[in-house]
């Protein structure tokens, strides 16, 4: 399994649990958004499913097919195509302002890790369990001071390939 899509949608994160953004405006204290990766060639391949049966009242296991990544992520990179804050031109590398939740992630032990943490925790769990995708959702730890906010997302694997993708333009309401 290789990723070869990467899919990028904003997240409110104004409420209790971050939601889909329907419309076209976040709060500037609330800006978030997720990153599904996935290997589309094996989006298709149907479950494995085995059964038995010790006694004729056992009802049957299934085993569910795992997929390996073939390429660990080795980076994420977040640039900032219009100005975050007055520190932040429009071009800054802004990753290291954001915390990041995998997919994989249990609450209270993985919520809300560095880049580098969570990166670290999708590795080490080489079986992506029934779905060859991982999703992340990012959240930014500063407040954007300017009235829009588009980013570029990029991912680095160990092949030294990269899948990269642009967010729509945010309107940033301010509090």
């Amino acid at each position: 399994m290789s990723f070869n899509f990467l899919r990028v949608e904003w997240l409110d994160n104004s409420g209790q649990w971050p939601q889909p953004v329907w419309g076209d405006t976040l709060f500037a204290g609330a800006i978030a958004f997720s990153a599904t990766l996935a290997d589309t060639t094996m989006m298709h391949m149907p479950e494995l499913r085995q059964g038995f049966s010790i006694i004729p009242e056992a009802k049957a296991m299934s085993c569910i097919m795992k997929f390996v990544p073939r390429h660990s992520i080795e980076s994420v990179q977040i640039i900032s195509l219009f100005p975050l804050t007055e520190d932040l031109p429009a071009g800054s590398d802004i990753t290291n302002l954001f915390f990041a939740l995998h997919s994989g992630a249990m609450y209270g032990e993985h919520l809300y890790l560095t880049l580098d943490q969570t990166l670290n925790a999708i590795n080490q769990t080489p079986f992506l369990a029934d779905w060859p995708q991982e999703k992340i959702s990012f959240f930014l730890a500063a407040e954007a001071q300017h009235p829009v906010v588009q980013l570029e997302i990029r991912f680095t694997f160990s092949d030294h390939t990269s899948l990269s993708s642009i967010t729509p333009p945010i309107h940033v309401r301010q509090p």
